[in-house]
C-alpha cells in the first residue's frame, strides 16, 4: 500500500498511512516550541517573583542604612534619582521667562526682562549628600556584590530546575531555524 500525502495537515489527518507535508511538519514543530515557551514563561515568572522578593529585601536593608544616615524613605537608589530629577524639572518649569516675555512692555524697556536665576544650589547640595550617603551604605552593606550573588544563585537555580525544558526549547528553536523538525 502506497502512503498518501495528506493535504489537511498531518496532525489532523484521518488516514492511517499519511505522510506529513512540509507545512504539517512546521506546524508540529511550532506546537512543540509553543508548549516549551509556555513552560519556560511560567517558570520564568515564578523565578521573577522570587527575585523581586529578594530585591525588596536588599532595598529594605539599604533603606535602614539610609535612614540611619539621616535620609529615611529611600528604599531604592532609582527612586532617589527620579525624585531629584523631578525636583530639578520643577525648578526648570518655574522659569517665568516665557510669561514675562509675552507680557513685557518692549517699548518702555527694550532690553527685555532680567534673566531668571534658578536656585539649583540647594538641590545640588542635597543630591551630593544623598549620593555620598548612598555610596557609604552600599559599601558598608557590600550591596552590589550581594545583589550580584543573589541574582547568580537565582539564575543557577532556575537553570537547574528547568534544564530539560530549556534544552528542549533550545533544540526546537534551533531545529526551526535550520528548517528541520524538532
Amino acid at each position: 500500500m502506497r502512503a498518501r500525502v495528506c493535504r489537511v495537515g498531518w496532525l489532523s489527518c484521518p488516514h492511517p498511512n499519511c505522510l506529513p507535508t512540509p507545512y504539517s511538519l512546521v506546524e508540529k514543530a511550532q506546537a512543540k516550541v509553543t508548549a516549551a515557551e509556555k513552560a519556560y514563561q511560567a517558570a520564568a515568572k515564578a523565578e521573577n517573583d522570587i527575585a523581586k522578593s529578594t530585591q525588596e529585601l536588599i532595598h529594605q536593608i539599604e533603606d535602614a542604612c539610609m535612614t540611619q544616615a539621616g535620609y529615611p524613605g529611600w528604599r531604592n537608589p532609582r527612586h532617589v534619582d527620579r525624585a531629584l530629577f523631578d525636583e530639578f524639572l520643577g525648578i526648570q518649569d518655574a522659569d517665568p521667562t516665557l510669561d514675562l516675555l509675552a507680557e513685557w512692555d518692549w517699548e518702555a524697556e527694550p532690553d527685555g526682562p532680567p534673566p531668571f536665576e534658578r536656585d539649583t544650589a540647594s538641590l545640588r547640595e542635597r543630591e551630593m549628600a544623598l549620593a555620598l550617603a548612598d555610596i557609604d551604605c552600599r559599601e558598608a552593606l557590600d550591596f552590589d556584590a550581594r545583589q550580584r550573588e543573589i541574582v547568580l544563585v537565582l539564575e543557577q537555580e532556575f537553570v537547574d530546575r528547568n534544564r530539560d525544558e530549556l534544552e528542549a526549547w533550545a533544540s526546537a528553536a534551533e531545529a526551526l531555524r535550520a528548517g528541520r523538525t524538532p
